[in-house]
């Protein structure tokens, strides 16, 4: 499946947050964006890259100001889980991450509002994938919360979603000039990946602004 191997988005978001380390100081909103969170990655695949790259950190505390509460990866393949979760016992970060099977068609599994954050990478490829990732996110985020995502410029279902995200009641920021620390000058990367190179890629956040 899409899950079986490392995809773009989810490498350039796992550089994106090791070269945030060296760039918190001077950013002090990029460490309040993780600082004691409950974070939850969605459709993590079986390398869940984001979410190891937060628990590298967690467990060496390398820069205190950017250690998550907690943090949690999922996918909705049993197959994926399974090579997931030896992935995660391969990188010593078993006590570090959770691992859990969810499905955002059937979100009986997770309790409502139970992440801070929210990460995910291209985790959209048709309209109806676009309706179940803003549906699941709408359940699981805390209000107040925000959403972290990679996205490429064109796909099928981005626009969907982001009409979705915005009717929810969610403020979109690019935020894609963070891209630069990992780019070189001429915005071309140094490795590809599955799917291809990593170029025409944005980052971006969403504010949860959804009514109280």
């Amino acid at each position: 499946g899409t899950g079986a191997d490392p995809w773009r988005g989810g490498i350039l978001l796992a550089k994106l947050i090791c070269s945030w380390v060296d760039e918190c100081q001077k950013l002090p909103s990029l460490s309040e964006l993780f600082h004691d969170k409950d974070i939850l990655e969605l459709g993590a695949g079986s390398s869940g890259l984001p979410s190891m790259a937060l628990a590298s950190l967690r467990v060496s505390r390398e820069v205190d100001a950017m250690v998550p509460s907690s943090i949690v990866v999922t996918d909705g393949v049993d197959e994926i889980i399974d090579v997931l979760t030896q992935n995660v016992a391969r990188n010593g970060l078993s006590n570090s991450v959770g691992i859990q099977f969810l499905d955002w068609n059937h979100l009986s599994s997770v309790s409502r509002c139970a992440a801070d954050i929210i990460l995910f990478s291209d985790c959209i490829y048709n309209e109806e994938g676009a309706d179940a990732l803003s549906s699941a996110i709408e359940h699981i985020l805390r209000p107040g919360g925000s959403v972290l995502g990679v996205l490429p410029d064109m796909r099928v279902g981005l626009s969907r979603f982001e009409s979705n995200m915005k009717k929810c009641g969610f403020e979109l920021q690019d935020v894609s000039k963070s891209l630069n620390n990992i780019r070189g000058s001429n915005g071309n990367e140094s490795f590809l990946c599955s799917g291809g190179a990593t170029k025409n890629y944005r980052v971006i956040l969403w504010e949860d602004r959804r009514a109280r």
